[in-house]
């Protein structure tokens, strides 16, 4: 794997309530979607029993996490994001669209669609070259949330007119429920939180995670995105080292430890972010400074 590149379906609205939904939905001037992720086995099936709602909605979650993870995508079935709305869309320069949302209970993984517009060409007067100097973004978590929260951003797909990014987040306690908002400005430089963005999502974080505890006392949560450590025994040094990641077949990756994991405060937690979705299953042990632990 490498560090830069990052249930079931029921047919829930008849046409005649998806007309009126989308009705009301244009009435309000507000953009919802409703994603649904299907396994490989199911996406054949899927397409002639949904194709006019997914024709209607314009969105196929499983399809864009496929383009990027390939067959792994399959490990994100359980902690997709079911909604989504845009409640900010005021742009100039660019459009930006959430094309597919996974998460589990400390971290977040966005893929966003960028398309520029108004004669507008991405990466052209900076160093970057790319679409990730031309905007600044924010994340933030629902009013009462106790805990920061920190990530970045990758360009996967990078072009002057259409470029597609994704956006890792974690957080420092449970997000699981929460309503997450992701902001993004049209401006290169960081964005006064003051100001109005030019365009903003909101959605609640939904998805599983297997918990353990181990021997110390600490908790460990392993989703397809992430692994978190939290407790009162978290090391400082285990927020800038490295966490080796053993699977069941043997196979080990080295992970580096992400912005959103903090170890002052009560709830300390440090949390590291896979690179592509793995089998949560498949994780026995897992290795932080000098220590060893088995999870199974």
């Amino acid at each position: 794997m490498f560090e830069e590149y990052f249930e079931k379906i029921s047919p829930a609205e008849t046409a005649e309530k998806l007309t009126e939904n989308v009705i009301l939905r244009a009435e309000k001037q507000k953009k919802v979607f409703r994603p649904k992720f299907i396994g490989l086995a199911a996406a054949a099936a899927a397409v002639m029993t949904f194709g006019v709602t997914a024709a209607a909605t314009g969105f196929d979650c499983f399809a864009v996490f496929r383009d990027i993870f390939g067959e792994k995508a399959e490990n994100l079935t359980e902690n997709t994001v079911e909604a989504a709305e845009v409640t900010i869309n005021n742009t100039e320069k660019m459009d930006f669209e959430l094309v597919a949302v996974a998460s589990d209970k400390q971290s977040v993984l966005a893929i966003i669609d960028v398309t520029a517009k108004n004669g507008f060409k991405m990466g052209q007067n900076n160093i970057t070259g790319d679409v990730n100097a031309d905007i600044s973004w924010l994340s933030d978590v629902n009013p009462g949330f106790v805990g920061g929260m920190g990530g970045h951003i990758n360009v996967l797909e990078a072009g002057e007119d259409k470029s597609r990014i994704s956006i890792r987040m974690s957080a420092t306690d449970e997000i699981e429920g929460q309503e997450i908002t992701i902001s993004i400005y049209e401006e290169p430089a960081p964005a006064d939180p003051d100001i109005e963005p030019n365009w903003q999502v909101k959605f609640v974080a939904e998805g599983s995670s297997l918990e353990y505890t181990i021997e110390n006392g600490n908790k460990v949560r392993v989703s397809p995105i992430s692994i978190s450590i939290s407790g009162t025994n978290i090391k400082k040094e285990w927020s800038w080292g490295n966490l080796i990641v053993t699977m069941k077949n043997g196979e080990k990756e080295m992970l580096k430890a992400s912005s959103g994991g903090g170890v002052t405060g009560g709830n300390k937690s440090v949390i590291f972010r896979f690179s592509e979705p793995i089998n949560p299953e498949e994780v026995t042990e897992i290795s932080i400074g000098q220590e060893t632990f088995k999870l199974k």
